[in-house]
């Protein structure tokens, strides 16, 4: 196991969970993930119901 990629994803994860998100009200918490793939390099977008897509090519 990579604990670079291990640190990494414990750190965000940390951040997703401390949004507060309560049922019906999770746009915050969809804006961070949509933010956090943009800023990977990926092409990431809100579905009509508020979801999150992401295109990871192939």
């Amino acid at each position: 196991m990579n604990y670079e990629y291990a640190k990494y994803a414990t750190e965000k994860a940390k951040e997703l969970l401390s949004i507060d998100s309560p049922t019906g009200f999770t746009d915050r918490a969809a804006d961070w993930v949509q933010n956090a793939f943009t800023d990977l390099g990926f092409e990431a977008r809100r579905t009509v119901k508020g979801g999150v897509l992401v295109d990871f090519g192939g």
